[in-house]
C-alpha cells in the first residue's frame, strides 16, 4: 500500500476521479475554479506529478467524470460536466466539445471498457438515467455512440456502475424520494431491471408494504 497526499484544494468534500492509464500508472482529474486539472501517479513514486490544466474560458468545468480513449494509453482524455450542465470530452488539439446530444446532465460516471472505450452513465436533470459509449481511435477524433435510456422512470438521483471491464454493463441506481435501490444490466439487446430493493431513511416511517 502506498499513500499519496492529495493536491491542495482536493479532499473528501471536493470531487475527483482516478483513472488507470496502464498497469502501474494512473491519473487523477479534478476541477478548481472552473478549470479541469490533472495529476499523474506511478507505482514506486511517493508524490503525484502535476497539475496539467485543461479547458478554456469558453467551457468552464463543474465536475470531473473520468477518462476515455487509447490515443496515448498513458494519458487518457478527460470527460467532465460543464457549468452549463453539458457533458464534455477533451479531444486534444480540438479542445472541449459536447458529447451528450445537448441533454442537460446533473451528474455522470464512467465505467471503463476494453480497447479504450468508456461507458458513460448520465443522470439528467429530469432524473432519467442514460448511457453512452465514448472512445477516441485517432488523435483528432472522438467518437460517441447513441445516447440510450437505461431507466425511463424520471426518479434516479445517482448511479453506481460496476467498473470491471470484463463485466457486461451493470449499474445500481438510487432513488431517495421513494427509498429504492435498483439493479440494471444490459443483455445483448436492451437494459433489464433485475432487482428493486427498498431501504429505510432516517426520520421516515417504515413503508406500509414492509420493504427494508
Amino acid at each position: 500500500m502506498t499513500y499519496y497526499r492529495m493536491p491542495e484544494g482536493f479532499g473528501s468534500t471536493s470531487g475527483f476521479t482516478l483513472s488507470m492509464a496502464g498497469p502501474d500508472v494512473w491519473v487523477v482529474d479534478g476541477v478548481r475554479e472552473g478549470r479541469l486539472q490533472r495529476w499523474r501517479g506511478q507505482q514506486g513514486t511517493s508524490a503525484l506529478q502535476g497539475p496539467l490544466e485543461y479547458g478554456s474560458d469558453d467551457v468552464l468545468a463543474r465536475s470531473a467524470v473520468g477518462a476515455y480513449g487509447r490515443v496515448d494509453p498513458l494519458a487518457p482524455r478527460p470527460l467532465f460536466v460543464g457549468q452549463d450542465h453539458g457533458l464534455y470530452a477533451w479531444a486534444g488539439r480540438l479542445g472541449a466539445f459536447e458529447v451528450a446530444g445537448g441533454e442537460p446532465v446533473r451528474e455522470a460516471h464512467v465505467a471503463r471498457q476494453p480497447h479504450g472505450k468508456a461507458l458513460v452513465y448520465m443522470t439528467g436533470k429530469d432524473g432519467v438515467l442514460r448511457t453512452m459509449t465514448a472512445h477516441a481511435p485517432f488523435d483528432a477524433c472522438t467518437l460517441r455512440g447513441p445516447v440510450e435510456p437505461v431507466s425511463e422512470a424520471p426518479r434516479v438521483d445517482t448511479a453506481f456502475p460496476t467498473l470491471h471491464p470484463a463485466d457486461r454493463p451493470t449499474v445500481f441506481t438510487m432513488e431517495s424520494a421513494g427509498g429504492t435501490l435498483s439493479l440494471f444490466s444490459h443483455n445483448s439487446a436492451a437494459w433489464e431491471c433485475h432487482a428493486v430493493l427498498g431501504f429505510e431513511q432516517p426520520g421516515v416511517p417504515h413503508p406500509a408494504d414492509g420493504r427494508s
